[in-house]
């Protein structure tokens, strides 16, 4: 078996573009940091409402909708915490990740929520996410 030196390159790459994102995103969301978290968004964005059937689109317009939900007085109010309960698609198109999260929207009675998500990544070597999903998991 021979081994494409280019192959396993732009994988790597992928791979730590792919990770990178996901952390500043993830740590910007949870500090409630909106130009941060919006720094880790395609300008073509879509967040699909974990809530209800609807979505917003656009790099602000995400991060407008989140910052409208969070409480600016209380960074724990809005929290994103990925449980071990993921599969990263870093080496495949389209590059995402997905899993299981505690999710904490206080002023929705919401602490710790088990969501599952679904987060992709453009491929055109920024990395940026192109889009959010998340719905509740069901009661176990």
């Amino acid at each position: 078996m021979e081994i494409d030196a280019n192959l396993v390159t732009a994988t790597a790459a992928r791979l730590g573009g792919v990770f990178g994102t996901f952390i500043k995103a993830v740590n910007a969301f949870n500090e409630n940091d909106w130009e941060k978290y919006k720094a880790q968004l395609d300008p073509d964005v879509v967040a699909y409402n974990i809530t209800v059937l609807n979505y917003v689109q656009g790099r602000d317009k995400v991060a407008d909708y989140f910052k409208s939900i969070s409480d600016p007085n209380d960074k724990t109010s809005l929290q994103f915490d990925p449980t071990k309960t993921m599969a990263w698609f870093p080496h495949v198109f389209p590059l995402s990740v997905d899993g299981v999260a505690k999710w904490t929207h206080k002023a929705n009675g919401h602490i710790r929520v088990p969501i599952k998500y679904k987060f992709f990544f453009s491929p055109s070597g920024t990395f940026l996410l192109t889009a959010v999903w998340a719905q509740h998991s069901p009661p176990s």
